[in-house]
């Protein structure tokens, strides 16, 4: 999915509502909140690929950027060049 996509299908299911979410290690992981940011200089690395994590946020590559995962409900961080 765009990055667009994914911001605006986080914001529509956000609480109140169940939250996003995506598969990792097969476990469902609920994301709260996101960001877009707008990239042109990764168009060669795969989408889903997580690009870089710190204790206050996790970038993932998109189809066509980046997108920021800011709220989470991760036990344990994805690693950076793992996929999700």
């Amino acid at each position: 999915m765009s990055s667009g996509t994914i911001y605006n299908l986080t914001r529509a299911l956000a609480k109140p509502y169940v939250g996003a979410h995506l598969i990792y290690k097969q476990r469902k992981i609920i994301i709260w909140k996101t960001e877009e940011v707008i990239c042109t200089e990764m168009d060669n690395i795969e989408p889903v690929k997580v690009l870089e994590v710190s204790s206050s946020f996790i970038d993932v590559k998109s189809y066509n950027g980046i997108i920021r995962i800011l709220e989470h409900e991760f036990e344990t961080l994805p690693q950076i060049g793992e996929y999700l």
